[in-house]
């Protein structure tokens, strides 16, 4: 049996991801839910760590082979439009040198 708390917790965050479905669409909640490239490299060619206005922070880590990026990825503490933009930027730099 949920607890009142609990049903105000799933009221709450349906609402949310129906709000962020209307302002940004279906490509971000899926990004936001269902990020790719979300994980540490640990022996990432290239690191980059940034923290927004807002606090979010977000790290880059970045493989090369012959020149080019053949493994992005990323971590973040941020909310669901940071995490929709790192898988983004992940997957758009794959192949650039």
């Amino acid at each position: 049996m949920s607890s009142e708390l609990d049903d105000f917790v799933e009221s709450l965050q349906e609402k949310i991801i129906e709000e962020t479905r209307r302002s940004y669409g279906e490509k971000v909640i899926e990004r936001w839910m269902n990020p790719r490239f979300m994980e540490r490299i640990a022996d990432a060619d290239g690191y980059s760590m940034i923290r927004g206005v807002c606090g979010d922070s977000m790290e880059f880590f970045l493989v090369f082979e012959s020149e080019r990026v053949s493994k992005a990825a990323f971590m973040t503490d941020g909310c669901g439009s940071t995490t929709a933009c790192g898988s983004v930027a992940a997957e758009m730099a794959f192949g650039k040198g």
